[in-house]
């Protein structure tokens, strides 16, 4: 009987682990077939289409169509981007102090920091910067502006702009400087004799929390808070341990800020409030 009992106990062990392996095998299979016949049709493409085919963008392109059929916050960050997740993590870039958009399908100044080489030489808010250094700049190459404009310290970086009302493009030969960047662009009481805090949060970067205990301690000091506008319009976020960092501020010690859940519920992460 006991002989019996270990048979069965060995046939119900090997079941289970085929049927794991067999699982586990099944996906990777799929994958790896996947990857096989993405990788024949990108060589074929490549060596074969009727037009030249640049390698490099072809296989950025198929990467991009993969992840869309994801949300819409799954991307893939190639190296052109590097410095902008340098910006997000240390809050620190090499540049010109100066920040553009597409206005018009023109490449618009949008906002100056002050005392940095770009409001210094006599850039303003509303010129259309039509070349970097060498480079020709447009709607097509926009999402590149960043690599063009953003150098180590120390580099010279020559923009030419046009400007309204003036005629004949006018070119600025500018340095870059270390610039680091401020989440917390404004604080202050508004309107000035109330007790109502105004904060205007432009971003998450490491050392947003930090920013916004320092300026609620230091008006604190100067009276009592009874009210906060946190300003959030035109945040286009960053790193989640920061925002999470800035809601402890505002939020009783233990209370949930954030939970994260992924495919297996051991993924499953909460947050919460600390201070």
């Amino acid at each position: 009987m006991k002989k019996k009992l270990i048979k069965i106990l060995s046939v119900i062990s090997l079941v289970l682990t085929f049927g794991f392996v067999s699982g586990d095998s099944d996906i990777y299979f799929q994958m790896s077939k996947g990857i096989d016949i993405f990788g024949r049709v990108y060589k074929e493409v490549a060596l074969n289409y009727v037009d030249e085919v640049k390698p490099e963008p072809f296989m950025l392109e198929g990467i991009k169509g993969m992840l869309s059929k994801l949300d819409p916050y799954t991307v893939y960050i190639d190296e052109n981007h590097q410095r902008d997740i340098e910006l997000i993590t240390k809050g620190k870039y090499g540049g010109i102090g100066a920040t553009v958009g597409l206005y018009n399908d023109k490449i618009t100044i949008v906002d100056l920091i002050e005392g940095y080489s770009a409001q210094r030489q006599g850039i303003r808010i509303g010129d259309v910067i039509k070349k970097v250094d060498s480079i020709e700049v447009n709607k097509q190459n926009y999402s590149k502006l960043g690599s063009y404009l953003k150098k180590e310290p120390g580099t010279e970086i020559s923009v030419t702009i046009e400007r309204e009302g003036v005629k004949g493009d006018i070119i600025f030969n500018l340095v870059s400087e270390e610039i680091e960047i401020k989440n917390l662009t404004y604080y202050g009481f508004v309107p000035e004799e109330s007790n109502n805090v105004y904060l205007k949060l432009s971003s998450f970067s490491r050392s947003a929390g930090d920013e916004v205990r320092k300026a609620l301690q230091e008006l604190k000091i100067q009276k009592e808070i009874r009210s906060i506008v946190l300003d959030l319009r035109g945040n286009p976020g960053g790193l989640l341990d920061a925002a999470i960092d800035v809601s402890e501020k505002f939020l009783s010690k233990g209370k949930v800020v954030v939970s994260i859940k992924g495919r297996e519920k051991s993924k499953t992460q909460v947050y919460k409030a600390k201070e």
